[in-house]
């Protein structure tokens, strides 16, 4: 049977592919068994081909793939090829052609009708041109021929609903499931036809290491890809986890370990010219629905796997496997999933989605996506009201103790502030000031004796998200690197640090984010976003998973924390891309598109980067969104400790137990008449 079998990094990866069909005693000259692999080492544009058309145990190409210390890129695509007819080299795939400065790997499972080149032209005067007779070959010079045509020199240049649609043409004059590479994006088509349809999964961190197996391969990976994210492509899962089918006639995009784009099935049967030979007519809907079974079983299975409100500091709850077997194909599908799957948590979703990887689940429902585009932001103001209570109980009376306060929002040009008031029991001298970061500070001495502190703080503030929302220059373009004048590298270096950690984690975490700005291109913007929501979609809210002297290291290997973890995170990995960033605490309303609210009921943390010719812009990595006019600003620093809400030391007393107890609400009180006119006299009256 032959195999695809395609791999996508988000970083430099070694694996190791066993072929087990070609191990000494499998095989015989009789039963010669081909094979072909491509890979394009130093991230570079350049593949590397290796194949062999009749492998008979194990040599030194098949050693290349177990221990050669350059097997080593972020895309891989591999064909195996079993005895069922011989073949020359030339006509062993994976294929290579040059084009844009690039090397184009493709491999091809299926078999075009006879005729295929009449209506497949390549044109009177083609560039590309088979060497061979394989029509696969010759569907690579077809593609690369349209691409020419249209000047297309990257596969990220191509629209995927055209791409998809090339394909598609060819798929009507036989069967055709295909991988296509142009070493920064993966592409993946399933024949419509249904024939031998590929199965795909992503993989992510700290999820036991690939070593997945199927009777023809083995992979593994080493050290190097124990923090690696992967999409993973065969004919036949690897292993007994979730695997999604992708649906006949379907395409789907990868790019350094993640999914960037889909084309879904056409609607309606699959039609050809005469109908693909031996092949039923399938119906693209029902495979959809059989995935969408699957995406119901693995949320059951992540259900089960909800973790108890005290969960073990170090043990990450992961969906119980879901194995695939023969019988699932001819298990009954059902019309539609059960209403109780729909209405499971929120979490159990994030957790299948974690696994199953699909854009559409990570996308369903779990964030408030806001583009560029200005028009999605309302121009209207908004009001919100803040209450935020804190109390200190001790079991000692506390003598002496001073204290800090940072708890006034901050009034600038996309937020006014109409109303503030602070109280302190035990009341006491205050005096406040801006700090070296700007924010409003207060400052007491508390010499009265005491068991219980009370602090708590009333706000209103007008909010213009629409001022927020640019996050383009309409003079320059941005990419990266940037490039910062010497003063500007001066005022900002605060924000340009990343934080002190072994050099061994630094370079880890810098490939990590070198990932993001390949995967959009170096676009700065794109690439922040990139960051937001993978943060978001990959990573576990967990609460009390971590504490404040938790690294951005730990957070990456977890794969969990809470919102002040996914802001260092996000804050290391901007700062190492020399873009500078600072920590920001706050509020944020939750009380409207999010599915999946999270820090409503506390103090909100989260990420402002400089972006030229804009000004400081804020992402919320903890939800996946832009800071637009959910969000009201407080405090900012360099990490934490510069702008936390509270903060004091007991000089005498206070022994024994301390005991902390916070309350937050946040009140949207724009669609209340009698507040928006209290709201326009105060405006007016500034």
């Amino acid at each position: 049977m032959t195999q695809l079998l395609a791999l996508s990094f988000d970083g430099p990866t070694s694996p190791r592919i066993r072929l087990r069909a070609v191990e000494a005693g499998a095989r015989s000259l009789d039963a010669a068994y081909g094979w072909g692999l491509a890979w394009y080492p130093s991230e570079g544009a350049a593949a590397m081909v290796v194949k062999d058309p009749t492998s008979v145990g194990t040599n030194a190409l098949t050693d290349v793939l177990t221990a050669w210390e350059r097997f080593s890129a972020t895309v891989f695509l591999g064909h195996l090829r079993g005895a069922a007819k011989r073949t020359t080299h030339q006509d062993t795939q994976p294929f290579r052609r040059t084009w844009g400065g690039r090397d184009w790997v493709f491999g091809h499972n299926g078999d075009l009708r006879t005729g295929y080149r009449e209506a497949l032209s390549l044109g009177d005067d083609p560039v590309f041109e088979p060497v061979g007779a394989s029509d696969s070959e010759y569907l690579l010079c077809w593609l690369l021929e349209r691409m020419r045509a249209e000047a297309y020199r990257r596969l990220r240049d191509v629209p995927a609903p055209v791409l998809c649609g090339w394909l598609r043409e060819a798929n009507r004059l036989g069967t055709l499931n295909c991988v296509l590479s142009d070493g920064s994006d993966l592409v993946v088509y399933s024949d419509g036809w249904g024939y031998r349809p590929l199965y795909w999964r992503r993989h992510l961190p700290p999820e036991p290491m690939l070593d997945v197996l199927n009777d023809e391969v083995e992979l593994r990976l080493g050290a190097d890809g124990a923090s690696r994210a992967a999409v993973m492509v065969s004919t036949q899962p690897l292993s007994d986890a979730v695997w999604c089918r992708l649906d006949p006639g379907s395409m789907l995009v990868a790019r350094r370990g993640a999914v960037v784009d889909r084309v879904e099935p056409e609607d309606g049967p699959w039609e050809g010219i005469d109908g693909a030979p031996g092949m039923p007519r399938i119906d693209p809907s029902a495979a959809g629905v059989e995935g969408m079974a699957r995406l119901s079983r693995a949320l059951d299975a992540a259900a089960r796997a909800t973790p108890s409100p005290d969960p073990e500091p170090d043990v990450v709850t992961s969906p119980e496997p879901t194995p695939w077997t023969e019988e699932d194909e001819a298990s009954p599908r059902p019309t539609l999933i059960d209403e109780a799957a729909r209405s499971e948590s929120t979490a159990a979703l994030h957790r299948a989605a974690r696994v199953l990887g699909a854009p559409e689940v990570l996308r369903a429902g779990l964030s408030r996506e806001v583009g560029d585009d200005l028009e999605s932001v309302p121009e209207a103001p908004r009001i919100l009201e803040t209450y935020h209570e804190t109390l200190y109980r001790y079991d000692a009376m506390v003598e002496h103790s001073a204290h800090r306060f940072r708890l006034r929002p901050l009034h600038d040009a996309t937020q006014e502030l109409l109303d503030h008031a602070l109280e302190v029991e035990p009341a006491c001298p205050a005096r406040d000031y801006p700090d070296v970061f700007g924010n409003h500070t207060v400052e007491t001495v508390i010499r009265q004796p005491y068991r219980v502190l009370r602090i708590v703080a009333r706000s209103r503030v007008l909010i213009h998200g629409h001022r927020r929302a640019r996050l383009r220059s309409s003079v320059q373009h941005h990419r990266l690197p940037l490039v910062w004048m010497p003063w500007q590298r001066q005022f900002l270096s605060p924000y340009l640090l990343p934080p002190e950690l072994p050099e061994s984690q630094l370079r880890e975490l810098s490939t990590y984010a070198l990932g993001f700005a390949a995967r959009q291109d170096h676009d700065v913007v794109e690439t922040l976003k990139d960051i937001n929501q993978t943060i978001h979609s990959d990573y576990a809210y967990v609460p009390q998973s971590t504490s404040l002297a938790t690294t951005p290291w730990q957070v990456f290997t977890s794969r969990r924390g809470v919102c002040q973890d996914f802001a260092n995170l996000f804050i290391c990995l901007a700062r190492l891309l020399d873009i500078p960033a600072r920590y920001r605490v706050g509020y944020i309303y939750t009380g409207r598109m999010y599915a999946d609210a999270r820090q409503g009921d506390a103090s909100h943390a989260w990420v402002e980067v400089y972006l030229p010719r804009i000004g400081w812009r804020g992402f919320d990595p903890t939800n996946g969104t832009l800071v637009i006019d959910d969000h009201v600003r407080v405090a900012c620093g360099r990490h934490y400790a510069d702008a936390t809400p509270t903060e004091g030391t007991l000089y005498k007393g206070g022994g024994g137990l301390e005991r902390l107890a916070v309350d937050v609400k946040v009140v949207d009180l724009t669609d209340r008449a009698d507040d928006r006119a209290a709201t326009r006299w105060v405006v007016e009256g500034r």
